[in-house]
């Protein structure tokens, strides 16, 4: 069971991801916290798996507490939950040692996405605009053989390099094989870019 702690100044959204965590097959909401004293009293009390935390508490970014955090409790993992542009933050998010960067505008299956690649050990960081142009991206798809759809639906569904293996009957390492295969032909420059461009993929039912 992955233990979250939501962290959030917004009362109506905390009970939110609480309804929509308590639906999950392996995610529990430890506790809440609307600012930054609360949140550490209860990261150091009930030592989370997995922090979800507003960019902003009470006005001010809370970017530094991410260090914070991750000082407390050594291997816990933070996801950034947003409403400000990733353009502008995600970059500043991931140099403070975040491990996701997620807008508060996507849907519910981005956000669920997000927790299971960040627990799972991956990143999380959208793609910025201009980096995969949504024209070419049907053709850049339509260049991969079958074996590497097959591969690039499965990340898109959140699985990991391990559990595609499993799944299609394959080694991890030709799993990986076929991944940097894709990332060439797609043009993505890491593997954070090729995970979040096959959900994104997946989210817009592959047409």
């Amino acid at each position: 069971m992955t233990r979250i702690l939501l962290i959030d100044d917004h009362p109506v959204l905390l009970e939110g991801l609480q309804l929509l965590l308590k639906k999950q097959e392996g995610l529990a909401v430890c506790g809440q916290a609307k600012s930054s004293e609360e949140a550490m009293v209860l990261v150091r009390k009930e030592k989370p798996d997995l922090v979800i935390l507003d960019f902003s508490l009470g006005g001010e970014p809370a970017v530094g507490l991410i260090r914070e955090i991750k000082e407390a409790v050594p291997g816990i993992r933070v996801l950034m939950y947003s409403m400000h542009d990733i353009n502008a933050y995600s970059d500043r998010v991931s140099r403070a040692g975040g491990d996701g960067y997620v807008m508060k505008e996507e849907s519910a299956e981005t956000l669920l996405a997000a927790i299971r690649a960040v627990i799972s050990g991956r990143s999380w960081f959208p793609i910025k605009n201009g980096d995969i142009p949504e024209s070419g991206i049907k053709s850049k798809v339509a260049s991969l053989s079958n074996r590497e759809l097959e591969v690039f639906e499965s990340l898109g569904r959140g699985l990991g390099v391990k559990d595609v293996a499993l799944k299609l009957g394959l080694s991890a390492k030709t799993v990986e094989t076929h991944c940097a295969s894709i990332k060439r032909k797609m043009g993505l420059p890491n593997a954070h870019h090729l995970f979040q461009a096959a959900a994104r993929w997946e989210q817009a039912g592959r047409v």
